[in-house]
């Protein structure tokens, strides 16, 4: 039994003279917690300032396709109501142009058995309506 007290007095010994090593051990993690959940905190804040650089990149990256995209709609689209509007003014012009020379036609074969006065003033007529017409395609035309 003295023998065990012997042992165990040596163990004693052994960890008192552990305890100051320990004791350090223990610092040295605490302190390297504390590092750790510093360089933790540092790094979040980096991933937090690089999600928000990514999250305004990729909107200044939509917001440029959008834009491109309405540019682009928005010439087709000019573009076709231009052809639309082309196509109806020839349309109209084509028929107003069939009225007037049908009209100039019916007024020639009354006025042909008319006196030359008649026909100087409806040749006149004729002129003046052509000239208007063509005005009329040449400002439509300007003013497109």
């Amino acid at each position: 039994m003295a023998e065990a007290i012997g042992e165990l007095g040596c163990v004693l010994d052994k960890a008192e003279a552990l305890l100051p090593a320990i004791t350090e051990v223990t610092r040295l993690q605490s302190e390297a917690t504390s590092q750790l959940s510093n360089q933790l905190g540092n790094l979040e804040a980096q991933i937090n300032a690089l999600t928000d650089r990514v999250k305004l990149y990729a909107l200044k990256y939509l917001l440029t396709q959008m834009e491109e995209h309405a540019a682009r709609t928005m010439q087709a689209q000019t573009l076709t109501m231009c052809q639309a509007i082309g196509a109806r003014v020839s349309l109209e012009l084509d028929r107003e142009m069939k009225q007037l020379a049908q009209a100039i036609h019916q007024h020639q074969s009354q006025v042909s058995n008319s006196s030359n006065w008649w026909r100087l003033l409806f040749g006149f007529l004729s002129a003046a309506a052509t000239g208007a017409v063509a005005g009329a395609l040449v400002t439509w035309l300007w003013a497109r």
